[in-house]
């Protein structure tokens, strides 16, 4: 699963993607810093 998180220490708003695996076995970890929303091209 893909999302937009805002950073919360940043006086500016900036954003990173951050992934997480849907059958919840892992932990999320940023993908794309400094993104807005997730898009997925194949």
């Amino acid at each position: 699963m893909l999302y937009g998180l805002l950073r919360a220490d940043q006086r500016e708003a900036v954003t990173d993607v951050w992934a997480v695996p849907a059958d919840g076995t892992g932990a999320p970890r940023v993908l794309v810093p400094g993104a807005w929303s997730p898009s997925v091209v194949r």
